[in-house]
């Protein structure tokens, strides 16, 4: 049997820290159990999906080297635009689910990790683009133009909420007065210039350039997926009411009562 103690201690002696880890594993357990059970990782399997991947994390990387001139970033005075590398990455989740969304997070901090603690924002990053490809589900962004800046907006807030508030109280201890809003305040305006970016792809745009995805329930034009079965019942009354045979017997009457 397991041994609970360090567990049950973690969240007497810092329950912040405790249930906001709690939460963040609870909304990641969430959102990758609804991508597998749409099998949203086969997606990848394709080559146009995959490459559209691997474009969006090369963007992303790009993206980071253009607003903070160093791949390797650390906490410290933010440009106005920090936050905005995350598009394409969010797009990339929009467009195939929870469980791409984290393989293109990983490959994305294969190219450096960000702050002082190894891999912790990256953590915070995985569990948004889970997020993100959970609500991209319903509201599709495949039929309504807002569900992407939507979806991506309460992904950031909830996977700061949980996971980002757990990386700041053990990075900082108490959180004191200002609260792990004020520190992150820096990241909102990109955040929200990503937002107004999503708000310019349209739902045509993801059928055109991200097709093959498992979330959603129609195909790239529009008909459904599942064509409705034809019923056995309604055939057979169709043929029953276009092909019929009169008996010998009532045709031998018939034949007597015209040559009469």
């Amino acid at each position: 049997m397991p041994d609970l103690e360090p567990l049950v201690a973690l969240f007497v002696d810092d329950p912040i820290l405790g249930y906001s880890l709690l939460a963040a594993l609870f909304l990641a357990l969430v959102s990758v159990t609804a991508g597998l059970s749409r099998l949203d990782l086969a997606a990848l399997g394709e080559p146009q999906p995959a490459l559209m991947c691997a474009l969006c994390v090369a963007a992303a990387v790009l993206l980071r080297f253009l607003i903070y001139g160093d791949l390797s970033v650390t906490p410290g005075p933010q440009p106005l635009l920090a936050g905005l590398e995350h598009f394409p990455l969010v797009l990339a989740a929009l467009a195939y689910g929870p469980t791409p969304g984290l393989v293109v997070a990983a490959l994305y901090a294969s190219f450096g990790a960000q702050g002082a603690l190894p891999a912790a924002r990256e953590g915070v990053l995985a569990l948004e683009l889970a997020l993100v490809g959970w609500l991209a589900i319903y509201p599709s962004p495949r039929e309504h133009r807002w569900a992407g800046p939507l979806n991506a907006v309460l992904a950031y807030a909830l996977a700061w909420a949980t996971a980002g508030l757990a990386l700041s109280q053990w990075q900082f201890g108490a959180l004191g007065p200002e609260g792990p809003l004020a520190r992150h305040a820096g990241a909102w305006p990109g955040v929200l210039a990503s937002a107004v970016v999503l708000l310019a792809v349209s739902p045509g745009a993801y059928r055109r350039f991200f097709p093959q995805s498992r979330i959603f329930d129609a195909v790239d034009d529009g008909r459904t997926v599942i064509e409705p079965l034809p019923d056995e019942r309604t055939e057979r009354r169709r043929t029953d009411l276009t092909h019929f045979d009169l008996p010998a017997e009532g045709l031998r009457r018939r034949r007597r009562r015209s040559d009469g």
